[in-house]
């Protein structure tokens, strides 16, 4: 499953001569490049492209923001759940996805007694929180899975683990300079800082690092009844 909900046509500055990337680096592509960040370095030429990428960086993570809310309150109006955004990764919907239709729930599970529990994380956007407390949007390529079988009354977390790296242009020439419409193969500009997502895992209450492994739900299994919640304490 695909889809560049809860986005429908590219943004406004993609065309030339505003040449911005944001669309077709970040969302328009079978693989989000997840550039979250624009790292100007001193003598490098500045890109008039790069100054509209940043304005559609910002729009897209608040309108990423916007949504999450939306539906995150439709779910937990009226509950004594806390609300999203916890310190760990949110995904952008907590149940159903809001286009209906086939489109799948970001977070599952299923789970079977002598084969454990599995843990399901589908494509789409969730809102991680880096090591400085900035929270940012990255875009979950691939789903992941994750499994265990649990021991009796002790609680596990599940979540996301995520590398970040600068991109330059020796490394993405897409980031060459396109102020004539097309890379120029002999000037570079600025860095991006990239966020991806590695692996699904499950871990107890100890022994994870903060920095890297974010929550996204807990379970614990009380003699035959497994209880799956999200860190909020949603119920999944």
């Amino acid at each position: 499953m695909s889809t560049n909900y809860p986005f429908d046509d590219q943004f406004p500055l993609t065309n030339y001569p505003y040449s911005s990337r944001s669309w077709g680096l970040n969302v328009d592509s079978d693989t989000k490049k997840n550039y979250n960040f624009v790292g100007f370095k001193p003598k490098s030429r500045l890109q008039a492209s790069e100054l509209n990428e940043i304005q559609e960086i910002f729009a897209m993570q608040n309108t990423l923001n916007l949504n999450m809310i939306r539906e995150w309150f439709n779910e937990i109006n009226g509950t004594t759940c806390d609300g999203p955004a916890w310190n760990g990764a949110t995904p952008l919907f907590p149940k159903s996805h809001p286009s209906g239709g086939t489109f799948e729930a970001l977070v599952g599970y299923t789970y079977t007694g002598t084969g454990g529990i599995t843990l399901t994380f589908n494509e789409g956007w969730y809102l991680i929180t880096l090591d400085s407390g900035i929270k940012q949007w990255i875009y979950l390529n691939s789903e992941k899975n994750t499994n265990i079988v649990p021991t009796s009354t002790v609680q596990y977390y599940s979540g996301l683990s995520f590398s970040s790296d600068y991109i330059d242009c020796t490394e993405d020439t897409s980031l060459l300079d396109n102020s004539s419409g097309s890379p120029s193969q002999s000037i570079c500009g600025a860095d991006r800082y990239q966020i991806n997502f590695t692996t699904a895992g499950i871990t107890g209450v100890t022994g994870f690092n903060e920095g890297t492994f974010q929550k996204v739900v807990k379970f614990t299994l009380t003699g035959s009844t497994l209880s799956v919640s999200y860190i909020n304490g949603l119920t999944i």
